[in-house]
């Protein structure tokens, strides 16, 4: 590889990684397992160590942790969180201890061994002994003030057993069976299950309402802390000052004398941490020696004196039954392996994603065979490969059917795709899907109508698309089950509500193939009522910048079906906004493109983004000569050093403050 394809390389990973980081911290969803992300991660460092050049300060490789959630105060934190870097074998532990002896220039180390804990990483501030403030690590410089919703976790100290000041740091975490109860409960009430015990306790810790918060028994395990009035100048005896404290540390922490001591104990807890009721996938290895740390320091991301070691994910052998496939509301038919319910990482596992029919042959996976499931905590389980050894000769291939399993009508593969879909819009399971779609908090924000309200609703022939919700009445709603006279106009309130949501908002509800928040908002900017997309060309679309050939077929073909252009019109005849709202004024940044890199302080970069499209403008990922404005926050990346290149105007957070501070 030459230097020119190394940088391309480098930039798809780059790509790559961010997308996966927005998924995994600030929308708690991994798409993909935790290996494949460390792998890719790896192959991104080793690229930038051969070329420190490409280095930038907005690489996955220096920095860490994910976005604010809205509906919380943003707190910097005094001291950064940083991440640790990892290794997933024994040789990788030599080298790290071997990096530690070099630059301490000493041959006896000592470690202290913890178990990674799979949770929500967060800060506790306590004054003269006093709980003060509890935030969470977010994007490493700054966090969510979560206090309330922290003192209702029943083992954080709300008092200190001596009234000193300290910050402590440590992981909220959920057990096993704590998830298994709050999953059943969501499953009766038709909500989606949480996939695992971190999700569960981020999202348990992250919410607007304490009560709910309140309502899951969550635990704390410290494993950090910067004390400003003790002399202890070792990490475990810090550990052991905070038990006293009153802080609970977990108990299976330990001194390790030399580098030998540390694998005994890291391949130890490889079987052991299976029993345990909570989530580990590592272990944290930590210089012990406080001075050693500091001399060590960190670098812009990790610290320098400790590291991660990785288990690799749990896998086990079952057998699979059958072999069904789901609806999804694009018509994509996803085939779905029914198992041999069998244990594994603390969770019952009866399914697992099989992803499309060219998967199944690539793997050779027949119903009835003995098949490796693998479970890195993080996705949803998946068929890793087949056992061959234990076929007996009754295994059979899996053949895509024919016709839909839900509507009956014939399926169709496009060319090229490896997705077979119904095509049938009124499918009803489609149907059932792109209400539920339309009803989420990013489209049309409808609350109170989830899932299990969505399924009866279709069920009992109430609506058959996302029209007939606004047609709907307290009366309909209260010969369903388990609805009562608040909980029905409850819901007419939210339906009401959401008939003036900005016209961008509606054309992401409506669940059209390639079209997310941001296309959508890219057609809005242009065409000021969803009517002037009616029977539109995808070449007009594409001259707009950032739409693509695909989203731009994908619009044409929907916006030229009559039978869409007629539910719209439903839409608007109901009340609902299906234009852009009538400016009081001129709109100041209208035409204009802005770029927005580093940190911000006075709101989060979804929420300027939102500002500048109001205001006529339109926010872009990436600078070009095109480009009007960058924004240039804290830490600022490699946007601002390509618009420096390219001579387009760079701001402060402060100048685009005044810029639309007279709107």
């Amino acid at each position: 590889m030459d230097k020119a394809q190394a940088k391309k390389k480098t930039e798809e990973l780059k790509k790559f990684l961010k997308i996966q980081q927005e998924y995994y911290y600030s929308k708690e969803k991994p798409i993909i397992a935790d290996e494949d992300y460390d792998g890719k991660f790896k192959e991104l460092e080793q690229l930038e160590n051969k070329y420190p050049e490409f280095i930038k300060p907005d690489s996955p490789t220096q920095t860490v942790g994910g976005a604010i959630a809205k509906g919380f105060k943003t707190i910097r934190h005094k001291i950064p969180f940083y991440s640790l870097g990892f290794v997933s074998d024994f040789e990788g532990l030599d080298q790290f201890n071997k990096r530690i002896q070099k630059g301490l220039n000493k041959s006896h180390i000592e470690y202290v061994c913890e178990l990674k804990i799979d949770g929500l990483a967060v800060s506790l501030i306590y004054k003269k002994g006093d709980f003060i403030r509890g935030v969470t690590r977010g994007d490493r410089q700054r966090g969510e003030d979560v206090t309330t919703n922290l003192k209702t976790i029943e083992n954080i100290p709300l008092k200190l057993s001596k009234p000193i000041d300290c910050e402590v740091r440590g992981e909220v975490y959920l057990s096993h069976d704590a998830l298994e109860k709050i999953n059943i409960v969501r499953e009766k009430k038709g909500e989606n299950l949480f996939a695992n015990t971190r999700n569960a306790a981020s999202g348990s810790v992250r919410q607007l309402d304490p009560r709910i918060t309140a309502s899951r028994p969550l635990g704390l395990f410290i494993y950090h802390g910067f004390l400003s009035t003790t002399k202890i100048c070792a990490h475990y005896d810090v550990l052991q000052y905070l038990k006293k404290l009153g802080f609970n540390v977990n108990s299976n922490t330990k001194l390790c004398r030399n580098l030998a001591e540390v694998k005994k104990y890291v391949q130890y807890w490889e079987e052991a941490r299976k029993k345990l009721n909570y989530d580990t996938d590592g272990i944290v290895i930590k210089v012990n020696n406080l001075i050693d740390q500091d001399i060590l320091a960190s670098t812009t991301k990790n610290f320098r004196w400790a590291i991660a070691y990785k288990y690799p994910p749990m896998q086990a052998i079952t057998v699979l039954e059958k072999i069904n496939v789901q609806v999804g509301r694009t018509g994509a038919i996803t085939p779905v392996a029914q198992l041999r319910p069998f244990h594994l990482a603390g969770v019952t596992i009866k399914r697992a994603t099989l992803h499309n029919e060219d998967e199944i042959k690539r793997k050779g996976v027949k119903i009835h065979d003995h098949v490796v499931v693998q479970r890195a905590g993080e996705v949803i389980p998946e068929v890793v490969k087949v056992v061959k050894e234990k076929r007996t000769g009754r295994e059979k291939d899996f053949h895509m059917p024919l016709k839909c399993p839900v509507c009956k009508e014939e399926l169709y593969r496009p060319e090229g795709e490896a997705i077979t879909r119904c095509i049938n819009a009124r499918c009803p399971a489609q149907v059932k899907e792109r209400i539920r779609h339309f009803c989420t908090r990013a489209a049309m924000d409808i609350e109170h109508v989830g899932p299990a309200v969505v399924e009866q609703l279709v069920n009992e022939k109430l609506v058959k698309d996302v029209a007939d919700l606004y047609t709907l009445t307290k009366k309909d709603l209260q010969g369903l089950t388990r609805f009562a006279d608040k909980s029905s106009q409850n819901i007419i309130d939210s339906i009401r509500k959401s008939k003036d949501r900005p016209h961008d908002r509606l054309l992401y509800a409506l669940g059209i193939r390639m079209v997310g928040r941001t296309v959508a908002a890219l057609i809005a900017q242009h065409y000021d009522s969803l009517k002037d997309l009616f029977n539109i060309k995808a070449d007009k679309l594409t001259k707009i910048a950032g739409i693509g050939p695909k989203a731009a077929a994908s619009l044409e073909y929907f916006f030229s079906e009559k039978e869409n252009q007629h539910l719209i019109e439903r839409l608007r005849k109901d009340g609902v906004r299906i234009k852009a709202a009538k400016a009081k004024g001129l709109k100041p940044l209208k035409g204009q493109t802005f770029v927005f890199t580093g940190g911000m302080d006075k709101m989060t970069r979804p929420e300027a983004e939102e500002l500048i499209r109001k205001l006529g403008g339109h926010p872009s990922s990436s600078v070009s000569k095109e480009t009007d404005y960058v924004v240039a926050g804290s830490e600022p990346g490699s946007k601002f050093d390509k618009a420096k290149k390219l001579g387009v105007k760079c701001i402060t957070e402060q100048e685009f403050n005044r810029l639309v501070s007279p709107i």
